[in-house]
């Protein structure tokens, strides 16, 4: 996976703007798991791109936060309403509030 120094420019100025407006899109990891939605986008050192997308869990009865770099999204599927990510589901960090 490319980091956002490596991506072209305007691939992180397209993938910036798709997840802006991904809130509620399924996230999809690299091993093809289903591992939320996503819940927000958080910017704070970039304006073009978020630093950090937040995704909402369900697990049984609860709601759990989870936390993924910019640098971790693959793609971005507006018309399917998926955001892909660059990971497994297995290095998807808890959210520490």
């Amino acid at each position: 996976m490319k980091s956002d120094q490596e991506r072209d420019r305007q691939d992180v100025l397209a993938l910036g703007a798709r997840l802006a407006n991904a809130e509620g899109f399924r996230v999809i990891a690299m091993d093809g798991r289903d591992v939320g939605a996503v819940e927000n986008v958080v910017y704070k050192r970039h304006a073009d791109h978020p630093d950090e997308i937040l995704i909402r869990r369900k697990v049984l009865l609860w709601d759990r936060l989870y936390v993924v770099t910019f640098d971790e999204v693959a793609q971005v599927d507006p018309g399917r309403e998926r955001v892909f990510l660059g990971i497994a589901s297995g290095a998807i960090r808890r959210h520490s509030d």
